[in-house]
C-alpha cells in the first residue's frame, strides 16, 4: 500500500496541478473547504499565517509560500477526490480563486 502511495504522489507530482476533480458526494462547497485546507496543507502554512477568505462563491488563499501541486493533488485524492485532470470535473474552483502552484 505504501508503494502505491509513493507511486501516485510521484506522478501527480511530475504532472502537475489539476483543474478539476470528481466526488461520488462532495458539494461545491465542501470541496471548495476540502481544497482549502490541502492549499493550507500543501503550502506548509498554518491556518494564522495565511490570509484567506470564503464564501458561498469561492474562496481566496493569499500565502508568500507557493504550494506544491503534487501535495494539493494527492491531498485531495485522500480526502476521496479523483482527479479529472485538464479535461475538467464536477468540482472546480471559480476562476478568481485559482491557484498558482509550484
Amino acid at each position: 500500500m505504501k508503494r502505491i502511495s509513493i507511486a501516485i504522489f510521484l506522478c501527480l507530482l511530475v504532472s502537475g496541478c489539476t483543474t478539476g476533480y470528481n466526488h461520488p458526494t462532495a458539494s461545491m462547497s465542501q470541496y471548495m473547504k476540502d481544497r482549502y485546507l490541502c492549499l493550507m496543507e500543501a503550502s506548509g502554512v498554518s491556518q494564522s499565517s495565511a490570509i484567506a477568505s470564503w464564501n458561498q462563491s469561492g474562496g481566496s488563499f493569499s500565502s508568500s509560500t507557493r504550494p506544491s501541486c503534487g501535495m494539493i493533488d494527492t491531498c485531495m485524492i485522500i480526502k476521496g477526490y479523483t482527479s479529472a485532470g485538464s479535461t475538467g470535473g464536477r468540482l472546480r474552483p471559480p476562476s478568481g480563486a485559482r491557484v498558482r502552484c509550484r
